[in-house]
């Protein structure tokens, strides 16, 4: 679901919403932008914290970013 959402999403913003390309662009830019300064930490943290709590963890920020963003 999660990489269906990069192949969906711009499209959709162009297609359904009528944005340009480089509105889609800077819509989404801070969504890759954290993804790759986490990469790092995420990799160094792995070592020293079990992975099942990270997963666990993102998706409980997942769900409650979630939430929010339907509650606005």
């Amino acid at each position: 679901m999660l990489y269906g959402a990069i192949f969906a999403l711009p499209p959709f913003l162009q297609n359904v919403e009528g944005r340009t390309a480089e509105q889609t662009g800077l819509l989404l830019f801070p969504g890759g932008l954290a993804t790759g300064v986490m990469m790092p930490i995420v990799g160094s943290l792995v070592r020293r914290i079990d992975a099942r709590l990270m997963i666990g963890t993102g998706m409980a920020i997942l769900g409650i970013a979630m939430f929010h963003s339907n509650i606005e």
